[in-house]
């Protein structure tokens, strides 16, 4: 006698069904609400960033007013214009006025320059030759009687902001040019995370392109170091010859990075000369 094959009734087909039906839309409502979370996420990382940024970049071009600021109320003193307007002034005289400034202006290093852009003293090198500094866009546009300000690096892994101002004498021409940087280092990183509650690290890039780390609120080491090298270069070409706070899409979008037992989602971005060259950068963490 043959054995009757056991058969699923209509109604359990149609459970059974209904059963798939909701296991395969829940499946999707999950995954799509997983997507849209992680991208929630995303820009919300994405947005304070961008916060932690314009934060550390106003704080840092607050302290480039404050540095031109008093180097102007220097130069403007009648008795300092009217050493350029006499030939007979000493270099001696020029040294111990670059110093004078460089501590009344709270600068890390004073330089003067001649109508010509020729150096006549630097403050923290009383050696240093009369070289044309005219070259520089920093200087060439303060002989012009033009604001100029923008990034420097010094012993070439020291980040510095510089600005110069001109020395006006009689009429108001230009005789000469007052030339201010100011270090940025450890302290001015800490300063910064304290004010923005975001770690920050400042570089420089030396004369081969390659990061130093010139302030870190962080514990310097080889992964910090690693990533510098890997991303300053993606900063420096972004944006290349503007030196405002223009932001691209490369700039803003944020990497994440391990340090030890901590994760951290960075962004960073150059920091350029007067003339628009990346001379070093800073990453918001």
């Amino acid at each position: 006698m043959a054995r009757r094959t056991p058969t699923i009734s209509l109604t359990w087909k149609i459970f059974l069904g209904g059963v798939l039906v909701v296991a395969v839309v829940s499946a999707l409502t999950l995954a799509i609400s997983a997507r849209l979370s992680e991208r929630a996420a995303d820009a919300g990382i994405a947005r304070g960033l961008r916060a932690s940024r314009a934060h550390v970049r106003a704080i840092f071009d607050g302290r480039e007013r404050g540095l031109e600021a008093s180097a102007q109320v220097f130069a403007r003193n009648p008795n300092f214009r009217a050493l350029f307007e006499n030939p007979q002034t000493e270099r001696a005289t020029f040294l111990e006025q670059a110093g004078e400034a460089a501590e009344q202006i709270g600068a890390s290093i004073v330089q003067f320059t001649n109508a010509q852009g020729v150096r006549l003293a630097r403050s923290d090198d009383p050696a240093a030759g009369a070289d044309t500094l005219a070259r520089s866009a920093l200087i060439s546009r303060a002989l012009a009687g033009r604001r100029s300000a923008g990034a420097a690096v010094i012993a070439d892994t020291v980040l510095h902001q510089a600005v110069a101002v001109p020395i006006e004498g009689a009429s108001a021409r230009v005789v000469g040019v007052l030339m201010a940087t100011k270090a940025v280092n450890d302290s001015v990183a800490r300063e910064i995370t304290e004010a923005t509650g975001s770690a920050v690290v400042f570089f420089a890039l030396d004369s081969t392109g390659r990061p130093r780390i010139s302030g870190s609120s962080l514990e310097r080491g080889e992964a910090l170091t690693r990533f510098l090298d890997e991303r300053a270069p993606i900063w420096a070409a972004a944006d290349a010859g503007r030196r405002g706070d223009a932001d691209t899409a490369e700039a803003v979008s944020h990497t994440r990075l391990s340090l030890g037992e901590s994760r951290w989602v960075t962004s960073g971005a150059a920091l350029r000369s007067a003339g628009g060259t990346a001379l070093g950068g800073f990453v918001a963490l």
